[in-house]
């Protein structure tokens, strides 16, 4: 029997959520701690193919410029911990295991659920929110070292892709200091247009329990996506609901 678990789902949150272990599940899905994920995972850095071969760095980074592999970690009885796979792409499989997933990755506040209005008074002491008044709104949660360095270049890709930037605001939170976050932002750049540091206030009152999530909200403040995480299919969604607001 062997293990599979998306490579990009997350390792430095509290929780992270994978379709697809040998542990105990319920409805598929099943919760691990990522301390002791990180035990289980070689931590070499060398990506292999299904055959187990090794595979040069330079070959890896070639075939992961287009859409047609993903690397996930992978464990056979054979192995003692999980290695990074590179592996061919199943678009359907992918789709069906999101639908599985998304409900997991779900945010836990009842305050940023897709469908409900976003409420900017937890931001009323940071910033002027009657300025964010017609404007689709991006919220990033986030804090340093919760994703590897490139995790956010997709994101900055889509940033970078809206054809009305004026229309969207970019609001970058979190509840480190300011010299936490400003080292953090030199190893995982991310896009903003308001930064909002030293805000534990703001992220327990959008009761966050210090996920990173991201969130995308249209002009008259409806959230239209929310989720934790940064898989592919956590960019995918990301990407489509930014699409729908950028008018």
């Amino acid at each position: 029997m062997k293990t599979t678990l998306l490579f990009s789902l997350l390792i430095c949150a509290s929780t992270i959520v994978t379709a697809q272990t040998t542990q105990k599940t319920t409805s598929g899905i099943v919760t691990m701690n990522g301390a002791d994920l990180n035990k289980m995972i070689d931590q070499s850095g060398i990506v292999y193919d299904e055959e187990g071969n090794k595979v040069d760095s330079l070959k890896v980074a070639d075939m992961l410029k287009g859409e047609k592999y993903r690397i996930v970690l992978m464990k056979k009885n054979s192995d003692s911990l999980m290695r990074r796979v590179i592996q061919k792409r199943d678009l359907v499989k992918e789709a069906e295991q999101y639908e599985l997933t998304k409900i997991a990755l779900r945010p836990p506040s009842p305050k940023l659920q897709v469908g409900t209005t976003l409420n900017l008074d937890p931001l009323a002491k940071k910033t002027n929110i009657e300025a964010l008044t017609q404007k689709s709104i991006l919220m990033i949660f986030w804090h340093p070292g919760c994703f590897s360095t490139n995790n956010y270049d997709k994101v900055n890709e889509l940033i970078r892709s809206i054809k009305n930037p004026k229309g969207l605001e970019v609001l970058l939170i979190s509840y480190e200091t300011v010299n936490s976050v400003a080292d953090g932002l030199k190893q995982t750049p991310i896009f903003y247009n308001q930064l909002f540091v030293d805000a534990g206030a703001v992220t327990k009152a959008y009761q966050t329990e210090n996920m990173p999530i991201m969130l995308v909200a249209d002009q008259n403040h409806t959230i239209k996506f929310a989720s934790w995480g940064n898989s592919d299919s956590v960019i995918k969604g990301l990407k489509e609901a930014l699409l729908e607001v950028d008018k």
